[in-house]
C-alpha cells in the first residue's frame, strides 16, 4: 500500500458507516429546511464516510489522501 492509506482493523467499518448515517440524516434535515449548503457538504462527507466503511470493511484500509477523490486510486485495486 502507499502512503496515502492507512490499516485500519476491518472490525472497526461499523465507526465510519455510524458517521455515514449521521451525516445522511443531517443532510436530510438541512434539506427541509432548504438550507442547500449545508445539504451540499453534508452529502459530500456521507460519501466520503460510506466509502471509509466499504474500504475497510472489504480492504481492511482507507484512503488518508489530501484530496476527496484520492479514494478512488484505494477502490480501483
Amino acid at each position: 500500500m502507499n502512503e496515502r492509506v492507512r490499516q485500519i482493523d476491518k472490525g472497526k467499518y461499523g465507526n465510519y458507516l455510524q458517521k455515514a448515517t449521521e451525516l445522511y440524516h443531517t443532510m436530510k434535515k438541512a434539506e427541509e429546511d432548504e438550507e442547500w449548503n449545508a445539504v451540499a457538504l453534508n452529502a459530500i462527507h456521507c460519501a466520503i464516510s460510506s466509502f471509509d466503511a466499504l474500504t475497510v470493511f472489504y480492504l481492511g484500509v482507507r484512503s488518508s489522501g489530501q484530496r476527496h477523490e484520492d479514494v478512488t486510486q484505494v477502490i480501483k485495486k
